[in-house]
């Protein structure tokens, strides 16, 4: 699809805004109790989504307006962003009971999330034809979710979920982290060019 460059810009910085504030309410709005209950060298598994909105807004800067490429940057971002969307989105429509109690508000506020998770899920994407991925790119990027995986389900980090539901989850999160990568891998290897001309 192609825009008009004044579209195409007004775009790239609503997107860039979206990920931006989706960063700080999650961070800060969602996660401070547990964050301040976190050791600090296990911050950086906490707030998972929150923290791929702010490294796809960076992807997008970087692939704009870099002199050279960061492709394994971009890949871990992209990855990332499908596996967490993906994610979020299956655990709010799998268990109501707990997410969201009876009330319209809740309700609101489930399909909110729900809204802005698959976009962060699609909006990946837009990072395809602009990723040069390699082989050894796979080692880094599957290892970081496998010990992020490990951190949220062994030293419990990980963000609001039933109880009940974590001998699920836990290996089901472990199969998208690994699908998530390789598929990744997969998609970005054979993208051409992209559906939208949005990022440069």
């Amino acid at each position: 699809m192609k825009l008009t460059a004044p579209v195409r810009n007004a775009l790239f910085w609503l997107i860039f805004l979206l990920n931006v504030g989706g960063f700080i309410y999650g961070t800060f709005f969602f996660y401070p109790a547990q964050l301040a209950q976190t050791p600090l060298y296990l911050l950086l598994f906490v707030p998972d989504c929150p923290l791929f909105s702010l490294l796809f807004a960076l992807s997008m800067l970087l692939v704009r307006f870099a002199p050279r490429r960061f492709d394994l940057f971009n890949f871990l971002t992209f990855a990332g962003c499908l596996k967490y969307g993906f994610w979020t989105v299956f655990v709010l429509t799998a268990y109501p009971e707990f997410y969201y109690p009876v009330g319209l508000g809740a309700l609101l506020s489930a399909l909110m999330l729900i809204l802005a998770h698959m976009g962060m899920f699609f909006e990946s994407f837009l990072l395809a034809s602009f990723v040069r991925v390699k082989p050894w790119h796979l080692v880094p990027v599957l290892g970081f979710f496998l010990l992020s995986d490990y951190s949220d389900y062994v030293l419990l980090t990980y963000p609001a979920a039933p109880t009940y539901a974590l001998p699920l989850l836990f290996p089901l999160t472990v199969l998208m982290s690994i699908f998530f990568t390789l598929g990744g891998y997969l998609i970005l290897r054979g993208a051409k060019r992209p559906l939208v001309r949005l990022l440069a």
